[in-house]
């Protein structure tokens, strides 16, 4: 992993150690704050991200938009860059937070959450063959996945030690 601005990675520790975020969140912010880094040392070499004016960010938000990043992970970015911008701010590296009050969720559209019926979820089940070692493997992660409510990064990070087998159940630090 690159190491970024040491004020950004001072940031991203204070994430882990002192606000106690979860390590895909830390990582999460990470690629926001290098995928807007690396966008800015071409853009405005030699300006820090806290640097950047209102107008800057404004610019780079809606050049993602048009790239077609959705308005759900324009408003992710633009969170984490506050707080970045936050950080920096009390930590007199940066005379303000230009994106302090900036709220793009009011633009995103909300959905109905999208899932599998019980139906579907049988007939998912049903279809998965179990004659290899691989088919069985790949009809017990959509059983936990559906049956245990798992995100996929969370059945990707199960350890065989995470299962209780007298009890019947998963036992993990999500």
């Amino acid at each position: 992993m690159n190491a970024l601005d040491p004020l950004i990675e001072g940031y991203l520790s204070y994430l882990r150690d002192v606000g106690r975020k979860a390590h895909r969140t830390v990582t999460d912010v990470r690629c926001t704050l290098k995928r807007a880094a690396d966008a800015f040392a071409i853009r405005r070499p030699e300006v820090s991200l806290w640097k950047l004016t209102l107008e800057d960010y404004l610019q780079w938000f809606e050049l993602e938009r048009s790239a077609g990043r959705s308005e759900g992970s324009l408003a992710k970015d633009a969170s984490h860059l506050r707080g970045l911008l936050e950080y920096a701010w009390r930590a007199g590296r940066a005379e303000r937070n230009v994106l302090d009050g900036l709220n793009l969720h009011a633009q995103v559209k909300h959905r109905a959450p999208n899932y599998l019926t019980v139906e579907e979820a049988e007939r998912l089940v049903r279809a998965c063959p179990r004659a290899s070692a691989q088919e069985r493997r790949d009809r017990l992660m959509i059983l936990m996945l559906y049956g245990c409510g798992l995100r996929t990064g969370e059945l990707c990070a199960l350890d065989v030690g995470d299962i209780v087998r007298e009890r019947q159940e998963l036992r993990s630090a999500f």
